[in-house]
C-alpha cells in the first residue's frame, strides 16, 4: 500500500537498501546482532546460497524503484511548465521570419 501511496501522490521514491542492509535489518528486527562488527561477522559466515536469497530481494526492491522511479518522472514532466525561450530563440525567430 505505501507503493502505491507513493505513486498517487506523486512523492519521490527512496533508494532501497543495499544486500548487505536487508541483511542487518532482518537480523535487526529478531534481535540477533550485537552491534555491526557482529553483523559483518554474521555475514561473513554466511553461505552463498544465503547471500543469494538477500541479492535476490535487492533486486527486487530495486526494479520496483526503478519502475517507481519512471513513473514518477513521467508525472513530473506532465507537471513542470516548460522553460522559456532563451534571447537566441528569440533572436533566430526574427532572423527567419
Amino acid at each position: 500500500m505505501e507503493h502505491l501511496h507513493e505513486l498517487i501522490n506523486g512523492i519521490k521514491p527512496k533508494r532501497p537498501a543495499g544486500t548487505f542492509r536487508i541483511f542487518l535489518q532482518e537480523k535487526a528486527k529478531k534481535y540477533e546482532l550485537k552491534d555491526l562488527q557482529d553483523g559483518k561477522q554474521k555475514w561473513n559466515e554466511l553461505k552463498e546460497e544465503e547471500k543469494g536469497e538477500y541479492l535476490k530481494k535487492s533486486h527486487t526492491l530495486s526494479l520496483a524503484y526503478k519502475y517507481k522511479k519512471m513513473i514518477f518522472e513521467k508525472k513530473i514532466r506532465k507537471i513542470r511548465p516548460k522553460k522559456p525561450p532563451s534571447s537566441l530563440g528569440f533572436f533566430m525567430k526574427e532572423k527567419k521570419g
